[in-house]
C-alpha cells in the first residue's frame, strides 16, 4: 500500500543467508528437551524462595514452632549426611535442595516429555495450541 509522501521500507539484503524453517513445538529435538528443564528450573527458583523465606522467618524465632522447624531441617541435613552448616545452610537444604532433583528430574523432565502428545491432541481436536 502506497501512502503519498512516505518511502517504502528498504528491503534488507539476505543474499546468503539460510532462513530456517520454524520448528514446531510438538517435535522438539534432544537440544529442545536438554534445555527446557534447565529453563524450568530457572523459572522454578522464585518459587524456591517462597518457601525459603517463610521457613526462616518461623525457624529462625525463639518459639516452639520455630525450635520444632530448627530440629526438623538438621534432622534433613543429617540424613543427607551434611553437617557442620550454619542454621540459615540447613534451612536452605530442608526447603530447596530436597526438592530440587524431584522436581528437575521426575515433575520437569514429564512435563517436557508429555507436552509435545498433549499439543499434538490440542491440534487434532481442533484446540489453538501455542
Amino acid at each position: 500500500m502506497d501512502v503519498p509522501g512516505v518511502e517504502p521500507p528498504h528491503e534488507l539484503p539476505l543474499e546468503g543467508v539460510r532462513r530456517q524453517a520454524p520448528r514446531s513445538s510438538d517435535n522438539p529435538t534432544l537440544r529442545d528437551r536438554a534445555a527446557l528443564p534447565l529453563l524450568s528450573l530457572a523459572a522454578a527458583l522464585p518459587m524456591y524462595a517462597a518457601g525459603l523465606l517463610p521457613l526462616c522467618y518461623h525457624a529462625l524465632q525463639p518459639t516452639a514452632l520455630g525450635e520444632g522447624l530448627s530440629a526438623w531441617s538438621g534432622a534433613v541435613a543429617a540424613a543427607l549426611g551434611l553437617r557442620g552448616l550454619g542454621r540459615l545452610q540447613v534451612l536452605f537444604v530442608a526447603s530447596v535442595l530436597i526438592f530440587v532433583p524431584q522436581d528437575l528430574l521426575v515433575d520437569h523432565l514429564l512435563a517436557v516429555l508429555v507436552a509435545p502428545r498433549v499439543l499434538r491432541y490440542m491440534s487434532e481436536a481442533g484446540l489453538e495450541a501455542p
